[in-house]
């Protein structure tokens, strides 16, 4: 019985620590990183105040985006909303 326990509480801890290696540990950089690649003619990207996985986006023909990243396991793009085209 204790060596069940035992074998319980490594398993749970394993895939635990997995879990935590697996996510993108909310990078912001690397969500950023992900935008400029999305956008790589862009003019200016940049974070609202207080907003740390959002961006606003002017792209090279002055369009603009609202841009949201960051799922519950990655960095990539969750949200890109047009909010004015010229």
């Amino acid at each position: 019985m204790k060596n069940l326990k035992t074998t319980i509480h490594y398993s749970f801890y394993a895939l635990l620590s997995t879990f935590l290696i697996s996510c993108a540990g909310y990078d912001e950089y690397s969500c950023y990183e992900n935008v400029q690649e999305e956008f790589p003619n862009a003019i200016a990207i940049k974070s609202p105040i207080g907003e740390k996985y959002s961006f606003i986006v002017i792209d090279a023909d002055s369009s603009v985006y609202y841009i949201e990243t960051m799922n519950k396991s990655d960095t990539k793009l969750t949200q890109k909303e047009l909010i004015h085209k010229w």
